[in-house]
């Protein structure tokens, strides 16, 4: 215990103790209404409705590395203030643009295909609208990464936590159905989006003051590597862990989805929130060490790594429990949601370990970071189309995809690991890494 307190103090000491506290019990918090929420939301709303939210969900993480191409990541290691307030000019017009052009784009191809799961509505406003709030969230909270604001970054986070889940039960109260799931989403991070633009209105209005077509497109070539290789491996990556959910109403039905989106919910929303937590906590020291100090980032890396692995370790027990725990806690109906959320766990865990800290998008390897979620996207495809072909249960096709999980997640620690222990850090300013290193 002594030597895992020492790991975690040396991991956050960039930040400073009682700001990772403060985050950190933002982030329970937040999660403690979500889990008490559940209780409320398997009530209100049947297997099926969250089957449909499920897709909607899952297409939603597909497209958010899309709103921003991921500039929005440069903001805490640009070189100065004036640099990451043109990035946040040139990212918070994206969101809006490119919000609207996936809106078009989907609602076109809602005509033409005519799914069964979403209607145009969904299509045509609903989903624009949740990726415009969360990509305007996301430019303004590492603008506060940036400058090592935790107090705000706590308060914000918690909105975004608690307003989905408070929102979707008043919704289901009153309204019903699978749109009170949505709608109460929508609402949750519009007020998110609200709130941090209030806390960050005068970097975001200093950069609109000082926005030019050039200097954005100065930030734009400066950065590109993010739009280039950031942006691509991140949708593939998120193709790679909500395949299974958009392939569950296919392949099984629309209540197995249900069931199985229950469980990942109660697994990795909490999982999202600690990785959140770690790599704020660890890029706000990170970023500064890899402008002036690049070798000084590995013993930080090893360190959190390490942390994360040992205060997660524990988790594993929730397998054994946990068919028994969601019957209790959600009723009888919910039971089996439990066996996949006990199989979840393992490549929850090993998600935190490999993507808390993964550096390769900064260190001028984010091609390799490409190449191994597009190589995680084939391996999940595969296991899906041979549960398809062979007639593959749901149970032994989940526990197929997380072992591919697991050895993906090996592979991406194992490579920031290599890189940073042989100290072939290569930033590069010109193609959108860090200041000072030679192009590819």
């Amino acid at each position: 215990m002594k030597r895992l307190l020492g790991m975690l103090r040396r991991a956050g000491s960039g930040a400073g103790g009682r700001e990772a506290a403060t985050l950190s019990l933002a982030t329970i918090l937040g999660q403690g209404v979500q889990f008490l929420g559940a209780f409320v939301l398997t009530r209100l709303y049947t297997p099926a409705e969250f089957g449909t939210f499920a897709v909607f969900l899952a297409i939603n993480i597909v497209l958010l590395p899309l709103v921003c191409f991921r500039y929005e990541w440069a903001i805490p290691i640009a070189e100065d203030d004036d640099e990451a307030r043109d990035l946040i000019g040139l990212t918070m017009p994206s969101a809006f643009v490119v919000g609207i052009a996936i809106g078009f784009l989907l609602d076109l191809g809602v005509r033409l295909v005519q799914p069964a799961v979403f209607d145009k509505g969904i299509a045509a406003w609903m989903m624009p609208a949740a990726l415009i709030f969360i990509g305007l969230s996301e430019s303004v909270r590492l603008w506060f990464v940036r400058g090592n604001a935790f107090a705000v970054l706590a308060r914000t986070r918690f909105t975004m936590l608690a307003a989905p889940v408070l929102g979707q039960i008043l919704l289901g109260l009153t309204l019903g159905g699978v749109n009170g799931l949505l709608l109460g989403y929508i609402i949750g991070h519009a007020a998110n989006a609200s709130l941090s633009l209030f806390y960050g209105r005068k970097a975001v209005a200093a950069a609109m003051r000082q926005w030019s077509a050039a200097r954005v497109a100065a930030a734009a070539r400066r950065y590109r590597r993010f739009a280039l290789f950031t942006s691509p491996a991140a949708v593939i990556s998120a193709v790679s862990m909500q395949l299974p959910v958009m392939a569950m109403p296919t392949l099984f039905g629309s209540a197995v989805a249900g069931i199985y989106a229950l469980a990942q919910r109660v697994v990795l929303q909490p999982v999202y929130l600690i990785n959140y937590s770690i790599q704020t906590v660890f890029w706000a020291g990170a970023a500064k060490a890899f402008r002036e100090d690049p070798q000084g980032v590995r013993p930080r890396f090893f360190d959190t790594s390490f942390a994360v692995a040992l205060l997660l370790i524990p988790a594993v027990l929730f397998a054994s429990i946990a068919p028994a725990l969601f019957a209790v806690c959600f009723g009888e109906a919910w039971r089996q949601s439990g066996v996949y959320a006990g199989i979840l766990v393992i490549p929850a865990i090993t998600y935190i370990i490999a993507t808390s800290t993964n550096c390769l998008h900064v260190c001028g390897y984010n091609k390799w970071q490409t190449v191994i979620e597009a190589g995680q996207l084939v391996a999940c495809a595969s296991v899906l189309a041979a549960a398809w072909r062979l007639g593959i249960d749901p149970v032994m096709t989940v526990y197929a995809l997380a072992g591919v999980a697991v050895l993906f997640h090996a592979v991406l620690w194992s490579t920031n690991a290599v890189i940073l222990s042989r100290g072939l850090i290569r930033p590069a300013a010109a193609d959108g890494g860090l200041p000072g290193a030679p192009a590819d």
